[in-house]
């Protein structure tokens, strides 16, 4: 006779109290902002160049340091428009013809007195801008994080050195993802294409950091349409920029490439933060095939993003900059550049698709703090920079490399919109 086994209830498990639920949920939020809070604390050694740099960008030109390219501009604004020839007469004129006129607006009118604080203006509104731009599209979870990610903008030394002498990078990259997120998040129209197409040719002041991103600029909607109407208000821009010269605008565009190949070339082998391709391939004694192999990498770009136009944005912008960087002749302060794929990284490593990628992008985020926040003080890492933006631009290209193909109709969310015809 089978015997009757008494099951008794299992006994729930005790409730935490409210202290220990709490204590929990602290220690919860603390492991989620612990890598913001490292980040925060390796920003704190670039801090200390904001107060120099800002008295150098404000210092009289009687002083032994001051905004140096900020009136190398300025002197050559002026005598442009006087109608005195800039190219070979000052050995800093390395801009391109149209640069003078987009200059003019800020430069052209104003004392020299006044025209490091409206340098100063437009840098700020330009940092606010990156700062709007990278917290809206970071999706921080947290005060941390929402703090780290407003600050990655002030973190290079770049930024504070090209606050320091006057230099573009800072504005051009805000004017090019104003361009870029107008065209994202405003419905096509003319008007919209219209002043994306005028942001895009003021971005090109600086060519050298804006002119890889055309490629991106097609890829989104209307921007065949955009791409047009930009190139030609450029074509444009460089015709009525000649007319105060006696040089004709042929002439004008000859002496450029001309000056800046020269100083390029002079450049490449004697300054030891100018890392480039161009750099490495003239210094390692392939000075003829520096122009090819720079244009067949612009070429490459273009066919990376058109075919993987469905891709995330963000990714593709992060291998732009990469290639921008490297395309040509740069020095330290244009690694303000290197702001966009540290969003991005922050992004993919946010996303958490898988644990080795996230572990990747948290990686490919650190190696960029700890080089650009050192570059000028350890030459250790400033000579690793290109191995990191190696590193950084085969990271990204592995994420774009695993979304569909342009031929896919498959279109996840934050991806960039496919090619509209104009």
């Amino acid at each position: 006779m089978e015997r009757d086994i008494e099951v008794r209830p299992q006994e729930p498990a005790p409730s935490p109290t409210v202290e220990e639920a709490s204590s929990a949920r602290w220690l919860e939020r603390l492991k989620q902002a612990l890598p913001s809070l490292v980040g925060l604390l390796l920003m704190l050694p670039s801090c200390r160049l904001a107060g120099p740099r800002l008295s150098r960008l404000l210092a009289p030109m009687s002083t032994k340091l001051y905004a140096g390219d900020l009136i190398w501009r300025y002197f050559e604004v002026r005598r442009w428009y006087r109608g005195i020839p800039v190219y070979g007469d000052i050995v800093q004129a390395v801009y391109p013809p149209a640069t003078y006129l987009l200059l003019w607006p800020v430069l052209g009118w104003i004392s020299i007195e006044n025209a490091p604080w409206m340098w100063l203006g437009l840098t700020v509104v330009a940092s606010c801008w990156l700062m709007c731009v990278a917290v809206r599209e970071s999706r921080p979870a947290s005060f941390p994080e929402r703090l780290f990610v407003a600050t990655i903008p002030l973190f290079p030394n770049a930024f504070w050195n090209t606050l320091g002498m006057g230099q573009m990078g800072v504005i051009i990259v805000a004017i090019l993802l104003a361009t870029i997120f107008l065209l994202v998040w405003v419905k096509p129209s003319w008007p919209r294409d219209i002043l994306a197409a005028l942001l895009f040719v003021f971005a090109l002041a600086k060519p050298q950091i804006s002119a890889p991103f055309f490629w991106i600029v097609l890829i989104l909607p209307n921007g065949i349409r955009v791409g047009v109407m930009a190139v030609v208000a450029y074509a444009a821009a460089t015709w009525a920029a000649s007319i105060p010269q006696p040089a004709g605008v042929v002439d004008l565009v000859s002496n450029w490439l001309y000056r800046t190949t020269t100083i390029y070339n002079a450049r490449s082998t004697g300054i030891r933060n100018d890392q480039n391709l161009g750099s490495i391939l003239i210094t390692s004694g392939f000075r003829r095939a520096e122009k090819p192999t720079s244009l067949a990498l612009l070429a490459a770009l273009g066919i990376l993003v058109y075919f993987r136009r469905k891709a995330q944005l963000w990714d593709l912008l992060a291998i732009t900059s990469v290639v921008s960087r490297i395309w040509t002749y740069h020095l330290a302060y244009d690694d303000v550049i290197f702001i966009i794929p540290m969003i991005a990284a922050f992004r993919a490593a946010k996303e958490r698709r898988t644990r080795l990628e996230t572990w990747a992008a948290t990686i490919v985020l650190a190696l960029l703090l700890a080089n650009l926040g050192s570059i000028y003080n350890f030459r250790l890492l400033q000579q690793a920079g290109i191995f990191v933006w190696g590193i950084t631009l085969a990271f990204f290209i592995y994420r774009v490399r695993r979304a569909p193909t342009a031929a896919s109709e498959d279109s996840r969310t934050t991806r960039a919109p496919e090619m509209s015809e104009a």
